[in-house]
Parts: structure tokens; C-alpha cells; sequence
């Protein structure tokens, strides 16, 4: 499924720049059948990318309470801090 909604975004991507292209523009009916093309996807698109943007947050948000919830994230953090620290005083 995510592979088709990844084709369909592709195809959406290819359309945007179709429309802006001089060939495209000058020629009405190209151009009728390349916005109508793009319209059908729009909102398909549209939910798609919206959905990755909150898959993507989702993950960010787990990552964060991953190091939260583990007390020597922070140790760790730190010493790396300082060797890099050390590394660049030397």
C-alpha cells in the first residue's frame, strides 16, 4: 500500500512541474488534462504526506522519552561531551 501511495506522490511531484513548464502552459489542452490529473491526487497526497509528518512525530516523541526514561542518558551524553571536549583542547 505505502508503495503505491509513494508512486502516487511521485506522479503528484511530476505533475507540479508539468504545470509550470512552458510546454504545458501554452498548450490548453495539455495543460486541462495534466490540472485535472493533478487534482484527482491532490488529496491523496495531501493525507499521505500529512500522515508521514505524524509518523515522523511520533517516533521523534519516542526517541525523547526513550532517553527521559533512561537515567544514564544523560551520563552518557555527557561524558561525550566532554571526550570531544578534550579532544578538541589537545
Amino acid at each position: 500500500m505505502f508503495e503505491r501511495l509513494d508512486q502516487i506522490e511521485i506522479r503528484y511531484d511530476e505533475l507540479t512541474r508539468a504545470l509550470l513548464s512552458p510546454e504545458i502552459t501554452n498548450d490548453s489542452a495539455k495543460y486541462q488534462k495534466t490540472a485535472k490529473a493533478h487534482s484527482e491526487v491532490k488529496g491523496i497526497v495531501e493525507k499521505y504526506r500529512e500522515y508521514k509528518d505524524l509518523k515522523r512525530g511520533i517516533a521523534e516523541s519516542r526517541a525523547v522519552l526513550v532517553d527521559e526514561t533512561d537515567p544514564d542518558a544523560g551520563l552518557r551524553g555527557r561524558g561525550t561531551r566532554e571526550a570531544r571536549r578534550e579532544d578538541r583542547d589537545c
